[in-house]
């Protein structure tokens, strides 16, 4: 039987190199390739393949013919299609290898044809099994970084281990990620491709591509995810809206009907994403129109804007972030050039009405975090690379209680862990990774070994429980 096995993945495999081979002569033909003396203009789409140990893996090649190729062992394939100018192209994993079972992600999977042949397209394939929710143990620090995402493990006392493999394969032009609470699914959104890179996280804290990247919209930034895990939702910085996912078996993504839908005006910069706890509500901030957009949701994932939507906040622009507290009651929200926190209380229907008056950040706040327990509220301030902090009393209003504490340079995400009593801050501007511990009072003390280098462009961090 193990013969005829042997044999049998042999024969597959001569197959798919002789089709390949009278694939890659036709395409050959009809785009821009040195190697052909015919004109064309068309433009040759090409990738490497590495890490490949199993047989049976299938690309499809959107907006090509054909759409499908089988690809049969590692190596430069220079043409896997053929387009004109202009034209858009996106690269997905139809079909998995087996025997071994491994997952193959690619990166730089979509963009659109200009003047020259493609060639930066990688797929990486890895022998990983995904686990079950119930498996995955922790807790895990991820980090999205131009190099990929970055995995550590956490020990008991808050301690920092690189994850073997680390940083793992992701998009082009991070920005923010968000965690499933309901499955160990991680995704990242990629600004610069405008898609969205899906993993599973295992127990020993490894990433399992979940088949991404999926096409978002232009400038995909910041993304949410409702708290039974049913759907994800991305806010596209340069196309003014907002994409609505279904988490399906898996964790494969597929887009809601009605999908993407409009945030404020056409050039109104949605820069980040927050999810009522209650999966009731997504609000979204508005960058260039000084707004935040609110919808209600579906039971299908479909967005319907709240009556009152986009609302007003502080009236000047530079609306990049904003939370939602744990009891979804309130919406905190920072300006970036007014340096300043405005609190909201929000309605039965999810609209907006303001709540006393702004408060002081440093310069420059660019995100921001509530407690578990809902009483502590910490914004970080990249221009001052330091963390305001703030308590939060019964009505919901914050005031300032320490002085700022230092960060790494340019910080731009942070989070709390699932006790509350550790803080991470990714720092875009030095690519590393600042923790702290929590006393009661709110004070904040970096801990031993901090800051952890991360790698460049750190932009998000998740904690994995």
């Amino acid at each position: 039987m193990r013969n005829h096995d042997q044999r049998a993945r042999i024969k597959a495999q001569l197959i798919q190199r002789a089709v390949g081979k009278m694939l890659l002569v036709c395409l050959l033909s009809s785009c821009g390739s040195s190697i052909t003396s015919k004109p064309s203009n068309n433009y040759c789409v090409g990738l490497t393949v590495s890490g490949l140990t199993g047989y049976g893996l299938v690309l499809k090649i959107t907006n090509a013919s054909p759409g499908s190729v089988a690809i049969s062992s590692n190596g430069v394939y220079p043409v896997v299609a053929s387009l004109p100018t202009g034209s858009s192209y996106q690269v997905t994993v139809t079909t998995q290898p087996t025997n071994p079972s491994q997952t193959c992600s690619i990166t730089n999977a979509s963009g659109v044809i200009a003047s020259s042949n493609i060639s930066n397209i990688l797929v990486n394939c890895s022998t990983s099994s995904i686990t079950s929710p119930s498996s995955a143990t922790g807790p895990f620090a991820y980090v999205e970084t131009t190099a990929g995402i970055a995995a550590y493990a956490i020990s008991s006392s808050a301690a920092l281990t690189p994850i073997s493999g680390s940083p793992f394969a992701s998009g082009t032009g991070g920005a923010y990620g968000a965690l499933d609470s309901a499955a160990p699914y991680l995704y990242f959104a990629n600004m610069s491709s405008g898609t969205i890179s899906g993993f599973t996280y295992n127990s020993n804290g490894t990433l399992t591509s979940l088949g991404s990247p999926y096409s978002s919209g232009a400038g995909a930034y910041s993304l949410a995810i409702t708290p039974t895990g049913k759907y994800l939702y991305a806010a596209n910085y340069n196309a003014a809206s907002v994409s609505a996912f279904a988490i399906g078996s898996g964790g494969l993504l597929t887009s809601v009907t009605g999908s993407p839908y409009a945030t404020g005006s056409s050039n109104s910069l949605p820069s980040a994403i927050a999810m009522d706890p209650q999966g009731r509500f997504i609000y979204v901030a508005n960058d260039n129109d000084g707004t935040v957009s609110v919808f209600s949701i579906a039971s299908n994932g479909s967005l319907t804007p709240v009556t009152g939507s986009p609302f007003t906040i502080g009236g000047y622009y530079g609306t990049v972030s904003l939370t939602v507290d744990p009891s979804g009651g309130h919406v905190y929200v920072v300006n970036y050039y007014t340096n300043s926190l405005i609190s909201y209380v929000v309605n039965t229907n999810g609209s907006l009405t303001p709540l006393g008056t702004s408060v002081s950040t440093g310069n420059g706040p660019r995100a921001l975090a509530i407690n578990p327990a809902d009483n502590l509220l910490y914004v970080v301030n990249e221009t001052d690379a330091t963390i305001s902090t703030y308590t939060i009393n019964s009505n919901g209003i914050s005031t300032t209680t320490a002085a700022p504490v230092p960060t790494g340079k340019s910080p731009f995400d942070i989070k709390f862990d699932s006790s509350g009593q550790h803080v991470y801050v990714a720092n875009s501007g030095d690519g590393t990774l600042s923790v702290y511990s929590v006393s009661a009072n709110g004070a904040l003390t970096p801990m031993a070994n901090s800051p952890y280098t991360s790698g460049s462009g750190s932009t998000s961090v998740i904690i994995a429980p």
